[in-house]
């Protein structure tokens, strides 16, 4: 009897090390970075909406090309305008700044990324006061 109850002990203390070395090696988070926030390509706009006016061709002609660098070059008849874009993860805004004039000071505000495909990419503005929907498409 006495004999039994020594290997139930040894083995109960077996079981919880090799319990606590699996919880311990299993639960290990990984270190990881996330991917940097790319679009790569040439895009043009597809559809802006402001209200149910469509403002798309407004931009009839323009390329749009987003650098890793956070920079924005917008073409229009061989000539470039830059600016910037940036994205908040945590908040998906997305703020594009670019030109002083019609038609890119339009969409040069915050906006909320709806959706962010290898073909489309689609924003709604980041506001009560307007109701304006922009999306571009690769070019």
């Amino acid at each position: 009897m006495i004999e039994f109850s020594k290997n139930r002990k040894r083995n109960s203390f077996g079981f919880i090390v090799i319990l606590a070395l699996l919880i311990f090696f299993g639960c290990k988070k990984k270190e990881t970075t996330p991917p940097a926030f790319e679009i790569k390509g040439n895009w043009k706009v597809g559809y802006y909406h402001i209200g149910i006016v469509d403002h798309t061709n407004d931009f009839s002609g323009y390329s749009f090309v987003f650098n890793n660098d956070s920079s924005i070059i917008a073409t229009h008849n061989s000539i470039n305008e830059t600016g910037t874009w940036s994205y908040n993860s945590s908040t998906i805004q997305f703020v594009i700044t670019i030109g002083t004039g019609a038609p890119l000071i339009e969409i040069s505000k915050n906006w909320l990324l709806i959706l962010k495909s290898e073909g489309e990419l689609i924003f709604d503005e980041d506001s009560t006061t307007n109701d304006e929907e922009l999306h571009f498409i690769r070019n």
